[in-house]
């Protein structure tokens, strides 16, 4: 493996964020470049990146939040945009940052997650990961039955 420097917390770079970007949209198809620019990513998104030659070519992402399960709040952190530049995979790039989280944070929370595509699933047991089926609720709110009585958003 080559010399790479590991990054974090870069928010105020404007040419790390677009390198972080422009891997996102190349890894993913995914522009966060209106999820900055809107003032989204804070000080509880951090990303950590593995940086050649002044681009990002590998990164895992951290978001620092609180959950509640059972009525219980606790310290969460999910982890998140993990991906490696084609011309830099197989190099053993993302487990390194991953195990650079893991340590970090190992006594900093109390929950660590992610969601996985289909394809990586074999890659996150090597971090403690166990696999858990997710379930997604949805309502369709219709906004001709609220009332302005009442004062409710809709």
């Amino acid at each position: 493996m080559g010399k790479y420097e590991l990054v974090s917390d870069y928010r105020h770079d404007v040419k790390l964020k677009e390198s972080f970007n422009k891997l996102a949209i190349d890894t993913f198809d995914l522009d966060f470049s209106d999820w900055y620019e809107r003032g989204y990513w804070d000080e509880k998104y951090i990303p950590y990146s593995f940086v050649h030659n002044g681009k990002v070519i590998s990164n895992a992402s951290v978001y620092l939040m609180s959950v509640i399960i059972d009525g219980q709040t606790y310290r969460a952190v999910q982890i998140g945009t993990v991906m490696t530049d084609q011309a830099y995979q197989r190099k053993g790039l993302a487990a390194k940052l991953m195990q650079h989280i893991m340590d970090e944070y190992k006594n900093e929370c109390d929950v660590i997650f992610l969601f996985a595509n289909e394809t990586v699933l074999d890659f996150y047991p090597r971090f403690g990961f166990t696999r858990h089926h997710e379930s997604e609720f949805s309502l369709n709110i219709n906004k001709k039955r609220c009332s302005n009585k009442k004062r409710r958003r809709c």
